[in-house]
């Protein structure tokens, strides 16, 4: 838990707009239902494979294996990451480098990242990598379904150029 709790402190240190107030929020909830959804039934489907359960079974799973799937994965896992590297990261470094240097930093910088968490549990780099390269193409091609004239969402967690959506009065941080 404490990545999230660094997540959380480094999106209030850099003031990064998360997103998180409608109607942006209702739209990013239907996305991310679809994209859980889609996800559970792939994880699913794959689990049913005798070769697949047959790993699962070789794999030592955490002391408690419901709270890890229900505190550990979001809140220290993908909060942790999400806030870090997708928002108080990406915020920074769109500030310095413009937005497409940030973009290029953030994604970089979370790649390499998980280049430990790969070699730690012995998967190859390179695999590791793709998958994670997989996702970032899905969040892109996401941030882009919601993209408005005036103002794009730069992320999976918010829109980060001129504040949550909620109508507050936010400064732009990311030029277009």
């Amino acid at each position: 838990m404490l990545q999230a709790g660094l997540g959380g402190l480094l999106v209030v240190v850099t003031r990064a707009h998360l997103g998180l107030c409608p109607p942006r929020l209702w739209a990013g909830l239907r996305l991310g239902l679809a994209a859980g959804s889609a996800a559970a039934t792939g994880i699913l489907a794959a689990t049913s494979l005798p070769a697949v359960r047959l790993s699962m079974v070789e794999r030592e799973l955490p002391a408690s294996a419901s709270a890890w799937l229900v505190w550990q994965i979001p809140l220290g896992t993908v909060w942790g990451e999400e806030a870090a590297f997708r928002a108080a990261l990406a915020a920074v470094a769109a500030r310095v480098y413009g937005t497409s240097g940030g973009r290029l930093l953030q994604a970089a910088a979370f790649g390499l990242s998980h280049i430990a968490d790969a070699r730690a549990t012995g998967e190859p780099v390179l695999a590791h990598g793709a998958g994670y390269r997989r996702r970032g193409l899905g969040i892109r091609l996401a941030s882009r379904t919601f993209r408005q004239p005036e103002r794009a969402d730069a992320g999976a967690l918010g829109d980060q150029r001129g504040g949550c959506g909620c109508g507050a009065d936010h400064p732009a941080e990311l030029s277009t």
